[in-house]
């Protein structure tokens, strides 16, 4: 007997899916065992992930309060840079006036 629709090897019906859906489970106690044992590894997956999310976000923080701190001190290390360039020329000036 060739396999059709709704049999299955043997020549038994299947059973509708509703019908099992509906149909308690039959768990041993070495499949809850399992079961709980792949609960307990996807729940520290998880936890795994969002440490690490947690981690790079800090991280970003860390590089954001880093650049903020860069752009506030470029100011005082231009307003620096200038006041030496300054003082440099007008030394320089000095030595062209008195003839050095």
């Amino acid at each position: 007997m060739p396999i059709t629709y709704g049999h299955v090897a043997l020549g038994t019906k299947r059973q509708p899916l509703a019908t099992r859906a509906l149909a308690a489970p039959k768990l041993n106690h070495s499949v809850n065992t399992n079961l709980l044992g792949v609960l307990g590894l996807d729940l520290l997956q998880l936890l795994l992930c969002l440490l690490v999310v947690k981690a790079l976000m800090v991280k970003l923080r860390i590089k954001a309060t880093f650049l903020s701190l860069k752009v506030r001190h470029l100011p005082f290390q231009i307003c620096k840079l200038v006041l030496s360039k300054g003082k440099l020329l007008i030394e320089q000036g000095r030595g062209a006036v008195l003839g050095n």
